[in-house]
């Protein structure tokens, strides 16, 4: 059975999602072992605060951890149509695929705003 527009959707919202939480635990572990060197026999309980200096390199690293999940998620993972190559954007993305609940009152997504074509169609 051939893939329809609304699975091809799923699939690539699933590696959207999943590169956006590779990226922030990469960020988790490297602030971890920032704040916690191997070899340290005290940690985060004994530990009051970072050192400005700590904070200097630690404040950009977060900067661009966080920065590079936004264009991981927003920039380099756009969902477009088959048909016209248009975004689809990343919320009607997410209510698409099921991962977002449409809204009481909104109508269901069924086509794609930009053509019209069905996203149950076969691609």
């Amino acid at each position: 059975m051939p893939e329809t527009i609304r699975e091809r959707l799923k699939r690539r919202v699933n590696r959207a999602l999943t590169g956006g939480l590779v990226i922030m635990l990469g960020l988790w572990l490297a602030i971890w072992v920032f704040a916690n060197p191997p070899g340290w026999s005290s940690g985060w309980k004994e530990r009051q605060a970072f050192t400005p200096r700590e904070n200097l390199i630690l404040g950009p690293y977060l900067a661009v951890m966080l920065l590079a999940s936004l264009i991981w998620l927003f920039v380099i993972t756009p969902m477009r149509c088959p048909r016209c190559s248009k975004s689809f954007g990343y919320f009607f993305s997410m209510r698409a695929s099921g991962y977002m609940p449409t809204p009481p009152g909104l109508p269901s997504l069924d086509k794609c705003p930009n053509c019209g074509v069905s996203l149950d169609e076969p691609l």
